[in-house]
């Protein structure tokens, strides 16, 4: 993005351009070109005139007139105030301009508040740039205003003027959804055509890799009884479209829902507990340690109107059903749409079996034949493979034959449209009709549908190679998919089945049996869980000794101990790889305990914990590493060992629950001291070291404190880790300023600082200016206090720490409180309290935090206006909060 020119008009006349937290104004002509074409005699003195009348509106309204493009001003205000009343004042006269016939000038105006500087004579700053977008979306005559200057001016709008919110929508080049308001009031127009961009989606509903074909009256029925029911259960046979169908009743039915529609999918998942977590993730619950994930996602649904689709649950039966009926009972603007081979059987439940595709007799007329839904996706699917393959005489009998011999399933006839290629449709009727006996199956008796369905898949299977059948087979060991590293470590390991891993994995997709997905983390391999079921079988029959699963866990673990280091990074890639892999992970601590595996279980403990952390998967982690300390008691000093200690003391830490980190925390110290390892003895110190400055209940006497920071300075120089030092003057910050000891903990801090935020660890960068933040504000340094939060939301943004940004929102609002910009103050407490909710109630507050902030807001404005604005607070987005706090200290907040 270029930075915008300052020029010449004010900068001529002396005048400075409003710096620090400044409203922007962009405006252009709609269909400037078209009146320019037509025109094109008197276009240059209807765009003067144009000119003469904003220029006036602004000037009235001290408006810095930045420079103009063509049809377009740039304007920068000090006040939001005046912007508003200088961008209703320039369509006024607009409007009542008497432009010739069939030349009215038609005027596009967005504002928005953002921190910019002036820079060598230009503008820079990002939200310039949103200010330009936000104009860019709306139409002739239209004043759009982003929810940062609604945050800023509140119900304080100037004369009878308003501002009317639109929702969220998506910017180009933004990646977070922008609110926007319109402007409204006597003289402006008030309706206009929707913005010129994409509305935020309250979902996460997958998008379509292919056409939805067919179920017009299926989707009909069931967003009827969705309607009428709270619990609606699609039922039927793996492969029968009951995900497909389901996805596309919310998708059709998502703006009936004020909280949006969400997938959370099952299919991976065989341990029931795991339910509320996936669920509360999709949603964006955190876990709140003082209640279950059940508790905390209830409590999150409880006051929204919300539809949630629950795919594959057939495994998870019957817990899972109780898992859902609590969740009707406790939040009543939840409907349930599920998929399940068969019903929850709870009360209110609708089920409602999914017919196969219609299929058509061998009578039937061409145009009717050609607009049955199983002969349409056979027919879609195949002209998918060969762009060239068409519906004709010669071929209608072999593909009814096909449709009729599959039962009319959507899976069983893609996997057979897939083989066009190297068959026609005579020859896979005829291998579907006298090959596919027996292939592939169990000795349990199955239904008729299920059957004919493995028939399909068994069918395919024995078309592949035997590298090939192998591969897929391997593939059976991942829950969640893989990616192509993973398969090939996994299934393919030094291409010992003489097959290229990447070509496998394209014939397998390219035959249906495989789906490739873009993830935030590359591409990713997934099979429909009715296909993974036969690959498993399979696997069983080709693996009996497991050395696919015992691969499978290996690499999982070597891939949680290379990301372990990086999850703190700047770069998010690491996190979003093990977001990715979170089945797997499961899957692979699953075969570990399973088969006392307990090298792989505490390297997996240890490599995890930060990323459970982060996730808010703290009562899962702390699970995991209890189960796999029980199986793996130590009998000697072990190292590893020694890190699922620590694992477990760092998660109990994260839910303050000081007891059990302090025995895992001194455990783990002996081991290492009886092992007479320094890097572990170091390890378990500096938690130690952390715990007993936050909690100092939890040290054995008052001089332990400074003998734990000796001990670990010391062994920072043997070991030459300058960090160590580091680390120990910043856990002896905390104690230092409870015990009033200020001064030395200012030095101490302002020196760690420093060096943290050169570590590269954005965590600990946040942590150090946090802690400088809380020191400046009992200091009485509030505007140093104001720099260190801000720089400490940034950091905890980039990792995604929601709980301790609140905890920064929430020193911004005592600054606030204490400069007078009481309404700022309690603006960004009700914001905090919002983040407190939507984590699930997790509410972190440092010994040194001072608690008084809404209190100086009710005692200077009232309890009524305060409370008002904590109201108006809690509905900020975080770039609203963001551009309110970064005001502070300017005149230029709320």
């Amino acid at each position: 993005m270029s930075p915008r020119r300052v020029e010449s008009r004010h900068r001529r006349q002396g005048v400075p351009a409003p710096t620090g937290t400044v409203t922007f104004l962009f405006t252009d002509i709609e269909g400037s070109t078209r009146l320019a074409q037509q025109r094109p005699e008197d276009y240059e003195r209807l765009l003067d005139r144009h000119r003469s009348l904003l220029r006036q509106s602004f000037e009235r309204h001290s408006g810095y007139e930045v420079g103009t493009e063509g049809d377009s001003f740039f304007v920068a205000f000090a006040s939001p105030t005046e912007a508003l009343l200088a961008a209703a004042e320039g369509q006024r006269a607009l409007a009542g301009e008497k432009w010739p016939p069939n030349a009215e000038i038609s005027v596009r105006m967005g504002l928005h508040v953002g921190e910019a500087v002036v820079r060598d004579g230009d503008y820079v700053g990002v939200e310039i740039h949103r200010a330009a977008r936000i104009a860019a979306v709306g139409h002739g005559g239209q004043i759009l205003v982003s929810g940062a200057v609604a945050a800023v001016v509140g119900e304080r709008t100037p004369d009878d003027l308003a501002l009317r919110e639109l929702g969220e929508f998506r910017l180009k080049d933004f990646d977070a959804p922008a609110r926007i308001f319109q402007l409204t009031g006597s003289g402006l127009r008030a309706d206009f055509a929707p913005l010129r961009a994409p509305p935020a989606r309250r979902t996460n509903l997958p998008e379509r890799r292919s056409s939805f074909i067919g179920r017009k009256v299926e989707r009909a029925a069931v967003a009827r009884a969705v309607r009428a029911n709270r619990l609606v259960t699609l039922t039927g046979p793996g492969g029968s479209g009951k995900t497909s169908l389901a996805v596309e009743v919310a998708r059709d039915g998502m703006r009936d829902y004020a909280d949006g529609a969400w997938f959370a999918e099952c299919a991976a998942l065989r341990d029931p507990d795991y339910v509320a977590t996936t669920v509360g993730h999709v949603l964006g619950v955190a876990e709140d340690p003082t209640r279950s994930a059940n508790e905390a996602l209830a409590a999150y649904l409880s006051p929204r109107d919300v539809l949630l689709v629950l795919d594959n649950l057939e495994q998870l039966l019957p817990q899972v059903a109780l898992f859902v009926d609590g969740l009707l009972d406790a939040a009543g603007g939840l409907r349930v749409l599920a998929t399940s081979r068969e019903p929850l059987h709870i009360n209110g439940e609708q089920e409602f079996a999914v017919p196969p595709l219609g299929v058509p007799d061998t009578s039937a007329a061409p145009n009717k034949l050609a607009a049955t839904d199983a002969i349409r996706l056979f027919v879609d699917r195949a002209r998918g493979i060969d762009s060239h393959f068409e519906l004709t005489e010669a071929n209608r009998e072999p593909i009814i034959g096909i449709v009729r011999r599959l039962d009319g399933l959507p899976l069983a006839i893609e996997l057979a449209a897939a083989r066009v290629k190297l068959l026609s449709p005579e020859e896979i009727l005829e291998r579907l009709s006298h090959g596919s006996a027996g292939l592939g199956q169990s000795a349990a008796p199955r239904p008729e549908r299920q059957r004919t369905l493995r028939d399909a898949i068994g069918w395919s299977y024995r078309l592949l190679t035997v590298p090939e059948q192998a591969f897929l087979a391997r593939l059976a060991a991942f829950s969640g998919g893989a990616t192509l590293d993973s398969a090939e470590a996994v299934c393919n390991p030094n291409g010992e089945l003489g097959i290229d891993s990447l070509d496998a994995l394209a014939s397998l997709v390219d035959k249906s049996l495989l789906r490739r997905l873009e993830s935030p983390s590359g591409s990713r391999f997934e099979m429909l869980e009715t296909i993974r079921d036969f690959a498993h079988e399979e696997l069983a029959k080709q693996d009996p000794r497991g050395e696919a699963a015992t691969r499978h866990a290996r690499h999982m673990a070597d891939l949680a101990d290379e990301g372990r280091p990086e999850l703190t990074k700047t770069d998010a890639s690491w996190r979003t790889r093990l977001g990715a892999e979170l089945d797997n992970m499961r899957a692979a601590l699953a075969w570990a305990l399973q088969t006392h595996d307990s090298d792989i279980a505490m390297r997996l403990c240890w490599s995890l914990w930060r990323f459970w952390q982060i996730r808010a998967l703290l009562t899962e982690g702390r699970e995991w590493c209890a189960r796999t300390l029980a199986m793996a008691p130590s009998s000697a000093p072990d190292a590893r060992h020694i890190r699922a200690q620590l694992a477990t003391g760092s998660l109990a830490y994260w839910q303050r629950d000081w007891d059990v980190a302090n025995s895992a925390y001194r455990s783990a110290l002996a081991e290492a001291e009886a092992l007479d390892d320094e890097r572990a003895i170091a390890d378990a110190l500096l938690n130690l070291n952390f715990l007993v400055s936050v909690y100092p209940q939890t040290a054995t006497s008052s001089n332990e404190i400074e003998s734990i920071e000796r001990r670990v300075k010391d062994l920072g120089e043997r070991l030459g880790d300058p960090l160590m030092a580091a680390y120990a003057d910043f856990a002896r910050s905390g104690p230092l300023l409870v015990e009033g000891r200020i001064d030395e903990a200012r030095r101490r801090i302002e020196h760690t600082v420093g060096i943290l935020e050169a570590s590269g660890d954005v965590f600990l960068a946040a942590t150090a200016n946090s802690l400088a933040g809380g020191i400046a504000l009992l200091a009485g340094d509030l505007e140093e206090a104001r720099i260190r939060a801000l720089a400490a939301i940034e950091y905890f943004h980039v990792i995604g720490d929601q709980i301790a940004s609140q905890m920064m929102f929430r020193a911004l609002a005592t600054v606030a409180a204490r400069t007078g910009e009481h309404e700022t103050a309690a603006r960004l407490h009700g914001f905090a309290a919002r983040i407190v909710a939507e984590t699930g109630g997790i509410r972190f507050s440092p010994p040194y935090e001072p608690e008084d902030a809404l209190e100086i807001v009710r005692n200077a404005v009232g309890q009524e206006r305060a409370d008002e604005e904590w109201r108006i607070g809690k509905q900020m987005s975080h770039d609203e909060a963001m551009d309110l706090a970064r005001g502070i200290g300017t005149g230029n907040s709320a």
